[in-house]
């Protein structure tokens, strides 16, 4: 069996090889970044009718060699095989990850083409996280596929690259520290590594060397810009905690200027996120304050939560890999 990969995510392009490498599958990966997307740098993702029907044109025969395609981040990239699905040969999965109409949101045509073909044989609606689910079921689409949920895994040498110009941190005594990412809502929205400094926590911040020293530091304190990333699942490979607000905690935050999250911020969601599902807050430490911050840093047995979040980890993994090996290989 024969696959292609379209994706502008490497994560997805590094989840998709290790699956396919474990089923010894071949896999190939067409970069949107680098097959197209330069030419089109200040709206580089918006997957329109008339881009997707230059890109069919171009590689059709290219496609049509192939006996399953998938689409990751992003969906619409699926738009170049949907206008086709009569001519298309291989199967096609669409895997929803970061909203199924990303940057194509005012488009009426793609998501009526979606769910019209949602139903046929040759084409797979799956969703990454269950909030993708609602969020097309709000805008037409119905999803009835089950979830796959990142892996987080990756060959020897995938490791993610850096931000150009990134300053790496120096090598320290990381096991007595927590990593605290570089994201909006740890930078822009507030100073967390200074904040957590002035109460007293050893935190580094900045760009870490990989998996090697990630999984070194006690945990990860941070911020949730979205129901789900694929930080998440790359820590939780790696069995390397999470401290995160409460709920409450975090909808305190979001009512200050400056807090930013991915979609329209629905507090009665907050259930369905990765941070916050029954399924992960067995081992995930929620702080409800700042003081309670310091308290969960100081008083949680870190290597113990470590213990206790490898067999879940083993567990998703078995259970991901099953259920791509079903639908990979599924006639």
């Amino acid at each position: 069996m024969r696959i292609l990969h379209l994706t502008f995510h490497r994560s997805t392009q590094y989840d998709l090889e290790y699956v396919c490498q474990k089923l010894n599958l071949e896999i190939e990966t067409l970069y949107f970044h680098d097959y197209a997307a330069n030419l089109y740098k200040p709206n580089r993702y918006k997957v329109t009718e008339e881009r997707a029907e230059m890109w069919w044109q171009d590689k059709k025969d290219y496609y049509q060699s192939f006996d399953l395609i998938i689409t990751s981040d992003t969906a619409p990239l699926s738009r170049i095989f949907l206008q086709h699905i009569d001519e298309l040969r291989p199967r096609l999965i669409v895997w929803i990850c970061d909203r199924f109409d990303y940057a194509i949101e005012d488009d009426k045509q793609y998501p009526q083409l979606l769910n019209s073909l949602a139903r046929g044989k040759k084409l797979r609606l799956i969703p990454n996280t269950e909030i993708e689910r609602v969020y097309c079921k709000q805008r037409g689409v119905v999803v009835t596929e089950p979830v796959i949920k990142p892996l987080g895994r990756r060959l020897p040498g995938r490791d993610m690259l850096p931000p150009q110009g990134a300053a790496f941190m120096e090598e320290g005594d990381y096991e007595t520290g927590f990593y605290i990412p570089m994201y909006h809502n740890e930078t822009k929205f507030m100073n967390l590594h200074r904040h957590c400094s002035a109460l007293g926590l050893k935190t580094f911040h900045g760009a870490h060397r990989g998996a090697d020293s990630l999984k070194r530091f006690k945990a990860i304190i941070h911020i949730p810009y979205s129901w789900s990333t694929w930080a998440f699942f790359d820590a939780l490979a790696l069995n390397v905690p999470y401290l995160i607000p409460t709920e409450r905690f975090l909808c305190e935050m979001q009512r200050r200027p400056g807090f930013w999250f991915q979609t329209d911020f629905d507090e009665s969601m907050l259930k369905l996120a990765e941070w916050y599902c029954d399924e992960h807050r067995g081992f995930i430490t929620y702080f409800d304050t700042w003081d309670d911050l310091v308290s969960k840093a100081q008083s949680t047995d870190w290597p113990e939560m470590t213990r206790k979040i490898a067999p879940f980890a083993q567990a998703h993994h078995d259970r991901t890999m099953a259920t791509w090996k079903a639908l990979m290989t599924a006639e």
